[in-house]
């Protein structure tokens, strides 16, 4: 891996953190840099219907790289409001774990669990929810990474609960897109999503604004395509540059 960065005349790192990581772990100075990837959706129209449910979304993969134990924990307590569902979407190792951990623990009136849908569906499930879950356990490069629904959610405008060590945690915080705690700690994801849903106009306005100047600074497909070319046009610059010398 060492000889492949070395010997590379650009490097597109998907987070910051990625970025720090091998500059400071590969001593590279000047080819490595930022390129987010873009959202698949446009930026949603303002869009937060009162209905009778508070839906929290969760689409994904359910493997080893997710913690649900916390989420299922939060969701066994009684401290939740009993208007909030926990919509479960996709698929994976963990799929047949999460259907039996909800059947057993007898959630199934408060966390509903499906399958992938096609694009249009997700779209009009996202349209509908209140908020959205992202989780990762802990891990070297999991710590670093931005997850794909990342940019999907953005999309919509509205607040996300992480539970993660990574670096996306603060920068969800810092950024005003929504919530951040930690696995294992299931009082303060409860505390986090009883915060989302007592959260007034003003502020789910405010999360709203915060998301679309975020979305359009660093997940636009236009915006990320610019940079994309201008990074190669920079690289293919340089090697030119380097063989005429």
């Amino acid at each position: 891996v060492k000889i492949i960065y070395q010997n590379s005349d650009l490097i597109l790192a998907q987070s910051e953190s990625f970025k720090k990581h091998l500059k400071k772990n590969y001593k590279i100075k000047n080819k490595v840099f930022t390129l987010h990837h873009p959202s698949d959706y446009n930026f949603q129209k303002y869009n937060y219907k009162k209905n009778k449910y508070f839906y929290i979304t969760y689409a994904g993969n359910f493997g080893k790289a997710q913690d649900f134990n916390t989420m299922l924990n939060a969701f066994k307590s009684e401290q939740i409001n009993k208007n909030v569902k926990l919509n479960l979407i996709g698929s994976g190792k963990k799929f047949n774990y999460l259907k039996n951990e909800i059947k057993k623990n007898k959630l199934n009136s408060k966390i509903i669990l499906s399958s992938f849908k096609n694009k249009n569906k997700i779209n009009k499930i996202l349209k509908n929810s209140s908020a959205f879950f992202i989780t990762l356990n802990e891990g070297k490069s999991l710590n670093k990474t931005i997850p794909g629904k990342f940019q999907t959610y953005i999309a919509y405008g509205k607040p996300i609960l992480i539970c993660s060590y990574s670096y996306l945690n603060n920068f969800i915080v810092k950024n005003n897109l929504g919530l951040a705690s930690k696995p294992n700690d299931t009082k303060k994801l409860i505390y986090n999503i009883n915060k989302v849903f007592n959260m007034n106009e003003h502020n789910k306005k405010k999360i709203y604004f915060s998301s679309k100047k975020i979305y359009e600074k660093l997940f636009e497909i236009n915006v990320v395509t610019k940079k994309l070319e201008m990074y190669l046009y920079m690289a293919k610059k340089k090697y030119v540059n380097k063989n005429l010398l």
